[in-house]
């Protein structure tokens, strides 16, 4: 459990999970990806990545000897930053008493964009639902920011179509949130929560 300014980020996990509750990795964040018959470094580059040049830092990630040669089933590593990816907004679902969205008053429906702040009065409470379904409940008196929220796009095992893959992160300055983190989701990361002291991350397993 960590601390925020005010009252602690509280998780209680549902599925006895005590792994998920662990630190957030300092390390380099990256997707595997399994290789397919046909491929080569620099054609996924080109479907996957956000330069084609990329496939060279990819090989390096992955300590390739060779980047040309790669084997059916071998499992790459590639690091979030260098993977297309596209902005996702969630939306506010309930917003009862005070509930601000970048100091402006809040309405339910209203989108939640990456660097949203949100702040709850004094007997005021709000619902937001992340791009990936996941919900976080703000109790009175929170100050807290959506710092990401993103889809990275990967291409599906056999096929030229592409899966998207889900990171959240909220910075909770001050208050407590209760979080229900989606179960179904392709997470490219850890859905993770930030306080000034610590950082948690569940990563598919529903948590409250």
């Amino acid at each position: 459990m960590g601390e925020g300014t005010a009252r602690p980020v509280r998780f209680i996990p549902r599925c006895g999970n005590a792994a998920a509750q662990a630190p957030v990795a300092a390390a380099t964040p990256s997707l595997a990806y399994t290789v397919q018959p046909g491929d080569k470094l620099i054609v996924l580059s080109r479907e996957m990545l956000t330069t084609p040049e990329a496939w060279a830092e990819v090989a390096r990630f992955n300590r390739l000897p060779n980047a040309n040669a790669v084997s059916v089933g071998q499992v790459l590593q590639i690091p979030l930053h260098l993977l297309k990816s596209q902005s996702a907004n969630g939306k506010l679902l309930t917003a009862f008493g005070d509930v601000r969205v970048n100091a402006q008053a809040a309405q339910p429906g209203m989108a939640i964009e990456p660097g949203s702040k949100l702040e709850t009065g004094a007997n005021s409470l709000a619902v937001v639902e992340l791009a990936d379904g996941s919900r976080m409940k703000f109790l009175p008196g929170s100050v807290a920011e959506v710092v990401t929220s993103k889809n990275y796009f990967s291409r599906a095992p056999g096929s030229s179509a592409s899966t998207t893959w889900f990171s959240g992160l909220v910075r909770l300055a001050q208050g407590a949130v209760d979080t229900l983190a989606s179960k179904n989701t392709r997470r490219a990361s850890a859905l993770s929560i930030t306080t000034s002291t610590s950082t948690l991350g569940v990563r598919g397993t529903e948590f409250r």
